[in-house]
């Protein structure tokens, strides 16, 4: 058993009615959905450890699941590109490695890293989209078995298998 940090109020005292510091998160729901404040809370700061609240985050995550949004709609069946098979592997890797040892703070950053390759690209391969929705099931999971079956897939995204990895790929990359 991991135990996990506190949140803190905005103003780095444990949150308190009598300190008129709290965050209701009913209302962060409302506004911004459960995923956003889902993935928010995961990359807030690191699991064992206490973390401040702090709105130009949870606006921040917001912001990436607008990108995230709308590079789901730029599927294209192409050709993978080399460099991006690369780094879809190295985010997979990456991640896998970050949930395994309770670091979801990195997980979230790395999957913001990749989500800002594939914001440059004009169009992005299928087969990429289909491995960077399963990544990230575990943070946003109502938004990405909707993205899911944008790409036309038919069974839920949780009944779907962890990408692996091409460790050689990685390897003649370093």
């Amino acid at each position: 058993r991991i135990a996990h940090g506190m949140i803190l109020g905005a103003d780095n005292q444990k949150m308190s009615k009598s300190r008129g510091n709290t965050i209701n998160p009913d209302d962060m729901i409302e506004k911004f959905g459960a995923d956003t404040l889902r993935a928010y809370i995961m990359f807030i700061g690191p699991y064992n450890q206490e973390s401040a609240w702090n709105m130009d985050g949870i606006m921040g995550v917001n912001r990436f699941i607008k990108k995230l949004w709308a590079n789901f709609q730029k599927p294209e069946a192409i050709k993978m590109d080399k460099n991006i098979e690369l780094e879809i592997n190295k985010t997979i890797k990456g991640v896998s490695e970050d949930i395994e040892r309770f670091n979801f703070n990195t997980y979230i950053s790395k999957l913001m890293e990749f989500n800002n390759i594939l914001t440059r690209l004009d169009n992005i391969p299928v087969e990429i989209l289909k491995k960077f929705a399963k990544i990230l099931s575990p943070a946003l999971p109502y938004l990405v078995e909707e993205l899911w079956q944008g790409l036309e897939q038919k069974e839920s995204i949780f009944i779907q298998d962890w990408p692996t990895f091409d460790k050689e790929l990685i390897a003649s990359e370093q």
